[in-house]
């Protein structure tokens, strides 16, 4: 029962700026993109460029894994940090 389109408007080098962007720092590793459908809260589907950045900050680990839209380059509300176990929500 699941309608997506499953053919990319966005770039993977363009998802990979917009994370490169949140990350907000140099990144020593990355993994992806890899394409991926997501569902969110809502219960909707979306298309998204999976993405994880990894870095030394502060003399501590730290790895970001990211969910980018396909279709228009949103950040989707699904991010999370391997260091906090936290989930990030990206309001902007």
């Amino acid at each position: 029962d699941l309608s997506l389109d499953t053919k990319p408007r966005m770039s993977e080098s363009s998802s990979m700026a917009t994370a490169m962007r949140e990350f907000a720092a140099v990144a020593e590793r990355t993994q992806g993109p890899s394409l991926v459908v997501v569902k969110q809260d809502d219960g909707e589907y979306r298309l998204a460029h999976y993405i994880t950045l990894s870095a030394f900050a502060d003399g501590k680990p730290r790895r970001t894994h990211y969910f980018v839209d396909a279709h228009n380059g949103e950040l989707l509300p699904l991010t999370f940090s391997d260091r906090t176990g936290t989930r990030h929500e990206h309001l902007k």
